[in-house]
């Protein structure tokens, strides 16, 4: 491929002597490009959710690869019209035999008359909640790409696809492919295919948002304006309407159009305004996207290229870096440069923030609300940019500044998608969404509904050609009939519903009934007819908003009143269950009681002695009563703990491990250089109260067994292992380095600490030594007096203090039989913890055998929980208060892990640890003052070093 690229890359200016290479190397391409056609079909999971989500990736790499030479194929056969002509002669050829036109069941179906001009028209039934549907048509955005150069050469799309204008069928054909993939685009956005996983989400946001989309989501969108122009509108868009299910609603917009759509009733009215949604915007990206080189007359690439720049610095201005990151074009640097100087300013950051690209204010009237290559959230945070340039521009907006921007013409071979202002269809579409929008009681309505159609009609009215008899203003004044919609605007008007967008629809009113005025020839002053109309409307829609109000009440009230009788009768039932339990039980519960003893009246002066009390049964309990524990659930297997096929295994808990100097009581910043050699000279076994660096351990907390973990994190880096081009969730999380989301609440995280019983589960028949107080004072008055005999010093009575004390501590040198045994699979996620920490810690790579592992891990468990407790003290709490019941698991864990014996060091490694640890109680370490003072230790630290060191 990287050949075929350099290959096309450098491209002669005539192609006459290379007509017949290029032929024959596209064909070889487009035979490549069948072998893709419709793979990795998708189909909608219903009842119950996917169990597997299949890798996609692959697939989606590879067609990036060829999306350049695709590109380039493009190019080489649009620059010569013999080999345009024959390229788009082998392509329909290639998508007929694949897709096999025959095998598309391609039927008769009944319209309204008013609609189509028939009762009955041809279409494709396709259901796609039901049928299979591939994202991948190469061939079919291959033909797209090759429309675009009918313009160059003065060619209609019919004479280029070779068909005939009465040819219905072979348009539909054509078309089929790509609406199939947008109509499945729109149900996953609109959320109807959740049962299918993320994989079928994040393969549609890839089609339509990322890398891929120039050679996808364009090519379908140009398909389809390529077919509008071909086709009858009122065909073109009544098949896809079919396909968005939305066909009985435009036929009977007095009708539920939750009817008849196979969902519950809960779901029905959310998945109808959904869609409708959805077939509006696209409506509105076939007839405004015109900045296409071919489709546009006029417009080139850098046209293109500067209308997303104009879009991208709308919603917030953005640094260079960030800038080449969203269009992920660094080899056309120059020419964003250029696009730079022309449509924004550079504004300088000050102290340590970047320079921005400001959009200049000249190019803020190209913004469309309903850009096609803007995100979910991108609409969101356009619209609040444009929020905030109204309240800064004086809070009012007015009709013509609100009006949408002029589009570029269109190109000759495209000049048809103009006709679709003139269908029934889409007259038919507007008059349903602004009478149910109009209605107060209506509920087939939504605000982003009305605004796309208002925003549609407006860009419509501005395109048409008033003079024609079958234009959309005639047909919005009532000439054609009952697809009238003058009356509807003006009553939205005055109504609640339309509040944020009343500027728009005013300029839609005014010029209306500038129409209206020139098609009857008699204007009417503005303080008559209008306004009498207006303030007539306004006083209907107040007095129907009223009296919905208030049946809206009254259906509340009552529904309260029925739930509060049926919980009377609930607790009326209860009742009489509770005394006929007692009755028939009476004997048995005064049994269970036992004699009542009566308490003595105590006033608040008199002091009672409690008796001892006593345990009595055969089992006493000395020491602390057993950890009692709830039942933990695997996260990822939905198994708990008491399972007895999953009993021995291990529970983990993903946590986050991090440097930290949130304790450091230095005010002064540090510079590279101190960094580095902090790296290098800190000593975290120095319990200093000012400690420059720590180690952090932080996380959600969610349990899941070790083995669960470990294949999630196996089948993670396998899928981020295969995604190279374009970016998905946890684009920023290195995998292969250990680090992953939590995958119930996608928190970050780089290691797991497993749960480990608690330290004092040992039973009471545990050795200890039997050394009474006389023993222990000989022992240290025979210290004393050899320390002050010169002989110790000289060496003439080495092992006297030895043998007493080896005679005295015997008994905590035998084996810790006693201490509950671990598995291997749990000092295995010991171990990953403890290696994650130390290698945080120091920078290093894993040791296993360093007495710095024990080190780190200590530190790591004072320094989280000091770290905790002073934020909680300086919140007024205490520590435990403000954890949740899985912060405080792991929280324990970290003193657990500090305590276990795999962590221990050797004998040789703990004489050093104790005498760096003594040096720094005594304040000889180099890390204090020169005249050091107690107050300069940690405690705490020491507290937690101490304990670990025991031989048990």
């Amino acid at each position: 491929m990287f050949d075929l690229r350099y290959v096309l890359r450098n491209r002669p200016e005539s192609l006459a002597d290379l007509r017949e290479p290029v032929i024959e190397a596209f064909s070889k391409f487009i035979d490549l490009l069948g072998m893709v056609q419709n793979a990795d079909p998708l189909k909608r999971q219903r009842g119950i959710h996917v169990e597997r989500e299949q890798p996609w990736e692959i697939l989606f790499n590879f067609l990036i690869v060829l999306q350049q030479p695709i590109q380039q194929f493009i190019q080489w056969c649009i620059s010569d019209r013999a080999i345009l002509v024959e390229a788009v002669r082998m392509t329909l050829r290639k998508h007929e035999q694949i897709a096999g036109r025959d095998h598309i069941p391609y039927k008769r179906h009944e319209v309204a008359p008013d609609l189509v001009g028939s009762s009955k028209m041809e279409l494709f039934v396709f259901d796609i909640q039901k049928e299979a549907v591939s994202i991948h048509q190469p061939l079919a955005r291959v033909l797209a790409g090759l429309l675009t150069g009918a313009s160059a050469h003065n060619l209609s799309l019919p004479d280029l696809l070779q068909i005939s204008s009465t040819d219905v069928q072979s348009p539909l054909f054509l078309m089929e492919v790509s609406s199939r993939v947008l109509v499945l685009a729109a149900q996953v956005n609109a959320g109807m295919w959740k049962r299918n996983g993320y994989s079928v989400a994040r393969q549609v946001g890839a089609y339509q948002y990322h890398y891929p989309r120039g050679m996808m989501y364009d090519k379908d969108i140009v398909m389809l304006q390529a077919m509008a122009a071909v086709l009858d509108p009122s065909v073109f868009l009544y098949s896809v309407i079919h396909k968005f299910r939305l066909d009985t609603w435009i036929a009977s917009p007095g009708s539920d159009p939750s009817v008849r759509r196979g969902e519950s009733s809960e779901d029905a009215l959310r998945f109808f305004l959904n869609e409708a949604e959805e077939f509006v915007f696209l409506f509105i990206t076939i007839f405004c996207e015109r900045w296409v080189a071919g489709v546009g007359e006029g417009v080139k690439e850098m046209d293109s290229l500067r209308r997303e720049l104009v879009h991208k610095l709308f919603i917030a201005p953005l640094s260079h870096s960030q800038i080449l990151k969203e269009f992920r074009m660094s080899e056309r640097e120059n020419e964003i440069d250029q696009l730079l100087k022309k449509v924004a300013t550079l504004r300088k950051g000050g102290g340590m923030s970047k320079a921005v690209f400001v959009l200049r204010a000249e190019f803020e009237d190209e913004y469309n609300p309903f850009f096609y290559h803007y995100t979910r959230t991108d609409h969101s945070m356009a619209e609040d940019a444009q929020r905030r340039r109204i309240k800064a521009a004086g809070g009012i907006l007015s009709p013509e500044a609100a009006s949408p921007a002029e589009l570029p013409p269109l190109c000759g071979p495209f000049q048809g998608v103009l006709r679709l202002t003139a269908s029934p269809v889409t007259h038919r579409l507007f008059n349903c969404v602004f009478r149910q929008a109009a209605d107060p009681v209506s509920k087939f309505w939504s605000d982003k509904l009305l605004h796309e159609s208002l925003y549609l009609c407006a860009v419509m009215l501005r395109e048409e050609d008033s003079s024609r008899p079958d234009s959309l203003a005639s047909a919005a004044i009532g000439l054609h009939g009952a697809n009238g919609f003058l009356e509807e605007l003006v009553t939205l008007l005055c109504s609640r519903r339309a509040e944020e967008h009343k500027p728009l629809l005013s300029w839609i009113v005014q010029n209306l009934k500038k129409y209206r005025e020139k098609s009857t020839g008699r204007s009417s002053p503005p303080t008559s007819a209008m306004n009498v109309q207006l303030e007539a409307g306004g006083s209907a829609v107040r007095d129907k908003e009223m009296a919905a109000i208030l049946a809206q009440d009254k259906a509340l009230a009552e529904r309260k009143e029925l739930v509060r009788k049926q919980k009377e009768k609930a607790m009326a039932q209860m009742q009489s269950m509770q005394r006929k339990f007692l009755e028939k039980n009476r004997q048995q519960m005064l049994d269970l009681e036992g004699p009542e003893v009566d308490e003595p009246d105590v006033g608040p002066s008199v002091a009672v002695k409690s008796p001892t009390l006593r345990a009595v049964g055969l089992t006493v309990l000395v020491g602390r009563p057993p950890e009692t524990r709830e039942e933990e659930t695997c996260i990822l297997c939905q198994a708990d703990s008491k399972d007895a096929a999953v009993q021995d295994k291990v529970f983990v808990q993903a946590v986050c491990v991090q440097r930290s100097c949130v304790l450091r009581q230095s005010s002064t910043e540090c510079s590279p250089a101190d960094v580095k050699e902090l790296d290098t000279k800190c000593d975290y076994l120095a319990a200093r109260a000012d400690q420059p660096l720590g180690m952090f351990t932080s996380g959600c907390g969610h349990h899941m067994h070790a083995d669960c973990w470990k294949r999630f994190i196996e089948s993670k880096q396998q899928e981020h292992g295969r995604r190279y081009f374009y970016p998905l969730p946890g684009q920023s999380v290195q995998w292969t380095s250990g680090e992953f989301l939590c995958p119930l609440c996608q928190s970050f995280s780089n290691s797991v600490v497993p749960l480990l019983p608690p330290v004092c589960s040992a039973p009471s028949e545990a050795p200890q030594a039997n050394v009474g107080f006389s023993e222990w004072r000989e022992i240290v008055d025979l210290a004393v007096d050899l320390a002050e005999s010169k002989n110790v010093l000289e060496g003439n009575q080495p092992h006297l203090l030895w043998d007493k004390l080896s005679e005295l501590f015997r008994n905590f040198k035998r084996p810790s039989s006693y201490l509950p045994g671990r598995p291997s699979e749990r000092r295995d996620m010991i171990s990953i913890f403890s290696q994650c920490t130390y290698m945080m810690a120091f920078k290093a790579d894993p040791d296993e055998r360093n007495e710095r592992v024990c080190v780190a891990e200590w530190n790591n468990c004072a320094y989280t929980i000091t770290s905790l407790e002073m934020n909680t003290r300086r919140q007024g709490q205490s520590l435990l208060s403000t954890l949740s019941s899985r912060q405080v698991d792991y929280l324990g864990s970290l003193v657990k892990i500090g305590l276990d014996p795999a962590l221990r060091p050797s004998l040789n490694q703990l004489g050093s640890i104790v005498r760096r640890l003594v040096n720094s109680f005594l304040l000889e370490s180099p890390p204090f003052s020169e005249n050091p003072s107690i107050l300069e230790i940690d405690a705490f630290s020491m507290m937690v070093s101490l304990p670990a060191l025991h031989p048990f």
